[in-house]
């Protein structure tokens, strides 16, 4: 009889420790209640996370991935289900390092409030946490500002846009960009960031925004700054020209740009290619084109 009862006591703990509403959970499925996500990976294995369904964040609480000393969790979203933060969200928390909100194609995450990617402190780092927006049909849509930085040492984060995935954001686009406690950056690599409005001038020549906005380049094969601010000194790059921005005013202007009409009253900010046609096929093209002109001459 005694044995009975501590099979049913030790039951009855374990049910409880399952149904009760956590706010941190272990790496795994996101859960409806869920205003945080934050275990301890590591480089070589994350923390995994995931959506069995589509998930909509409480009201109450900003959704948070990461925790204080708690790094490299990875929340990934496909096409299969959407992800809505209620009350806006925040990868990587202070102190949190390498936390990921990887959008795959297909893939839709709706921010209600404001975004922000990273979170430091004079005391802690938060550094090295990126939104990967990356596929045809991935979108990241805030209603609110998006942010990478929040004070000191909040430096390193990154928000990615690659092979269609896009960006949408309705308030403020915020860079850090300070020469002393480094850069946070916009990496482009064929996806588009689209502000609400005619944000054109804050990406004119000279302005401090570009030296954190780098672009792919396909003929060194990686990321390249288009701008560099050094102590007070602004100077462009080589890379500057791969840059486009473009504020999107009519129908006729989306269509050349290759954009659809959802996107009038919005500036897009993209990149284009790097890859000239190499040197050696304009003189080939020269020399056919002079060896075909000398044959008509002659014929």
């Amino acid at each position: 009889m005694i044995k009975l009862y501590k099979n049913h006591l030790i039951l009855l703990l374990v049910l409880i420790f399952l149904t009760a509403p956590f706010q941190v959970f272990a790496a795994g499925v996101v859960l409806p209640d869920a205003t945080q996500i934050a275990d301890s990976g590591s480089a070589s294995v994350p923390a995994l996370w995931w959506l069995d369904h589509n998930t909509v964040t409480p009201a109450s609480d900003r959704f948070i991935m990461g925790g204080f000393g708690k790094s490299y969790n990875q929340l990934n979203i496909d096409a299969n289900y959407s992800f809505t933060a209620s009350n806006g969200l925040l990868v990587g928390a202070n102190n949190s390092f390498h936390n990921l909100l990887n959008i795959q194609s297909g893939g839709h995450v709706t921010v209600s409030g404001n975004l922000q990617v990273g979170d430091g402190s004079t005391m802690y780092y938060g550094r090295y946490n990126k939104i990967n927006v990356s596929g045809s049909n991935a979108v990241l849509a805030v209603n609110g500002n998006l942010n990478l930085w929040d004070g000191y040492n909040a430096t390193d984060n990154i928000i990615g846009l690659n092979d269609g995935g896009i960006a949408v954001v309705d308030g403020d686009f915020s860079l850090y960009n300070h020469w002393t406690y480094g850069n946070s950056w916009l990496e482009l690599d064929g996806g588009t960031l689209f502000l609400s409005g005619d944000k054109t001038t804050d990406f004119d020549y000279g302005e401090g925004i570009l030296s954190s906005i780098k672009v792919w380049d396909e003929l060194s094969g990686a990321f390249q700054r288009v701008a560099e601010y050094d102590y007070t000194t602004w100077e462009a790059t080589e890379y500057l020209d791969l840059l486009a921005v473009d504020y999107i005013q009519d129908s006729a202007q989306a269509a050349s740009l290759g954009f659809s009409d959802d996107y009038i009253g919005f500036t897009a900010v993209h990149n284009v290619s790097s890859v000239p046609i190499p040197g050696a096929l304009w003189l080939f093209a020269s020399g056919l084109i002079g060896f075909v002109g000398y044959r008509r001459k002659n014929n």
